[in-house]
């Protein structure tokens, strides 16, 4: 962990969504302040908690770019 990933304060709201290749459409149960926390997403399944880096990294561009990203 470096210094900068501690530093980097972030604002993603609850309810925001984001794609999972395994889990499919979901949405934040909370809102990520810090790249490093934890966060639960609710998806049709149930709950995953999922590192706020996977999220930012990978879930919410992938629900971006997603060709149904209309439809939710």
């Amino acid at each position: 962990m470096s210094k900068d990933d501690n530093e980097q304060i972030l604002s993603i709201p609850p309810s925001t969504l984001v794609f999972s290749e395994e889990f499919g459409w979901g949405e934040t149960f909370t809102g990520i302040t810090g790249i490093n926390e934890q966060t639960t997403i609710r998806f049709a399944h149930g709950r995953e908690l999922i590192t706020a880096r996977k999220i930012i990294e990978e879930l919410i561009p992938a629900a971006e770019n997603h060709p149904d990203k209309d439809k939710q």
